[in-house]
């Protein structure tokens, strides 16, 4: 098992999956899916916080098995 990952494969990963690196607060990867959590944005572009936390959207992108 390794015991560290290049940060440009760690980069590489997120934007294959559509997320902006910037935007992106955690990855979680799981058997079955890969959980993106990515900072919120209002109408106007600007992330924006919900008493004193940021706002988030979290996004979860099903993973085929035996797909190419």
């Amino acid at each position: 098992m390794r015991t560290s990952i290049p940060y440009a494969l760690v980069a590489s990963f997120i934007e294959e999956l559509g997320a902006d690196l910037n935007e992106t607060v955690s990855v979680e990867i799981a058997p079955d899916r890969v959980t993106v959590t990515e900072f919120r944005r209002d109408e106007a572009g600007a992330r924006f916080a919900v008493g004193d936390t940021a706002a988030t959207v979290v996004t979860q992108i099903r993973i085929e098995r035996g797909a190419p």
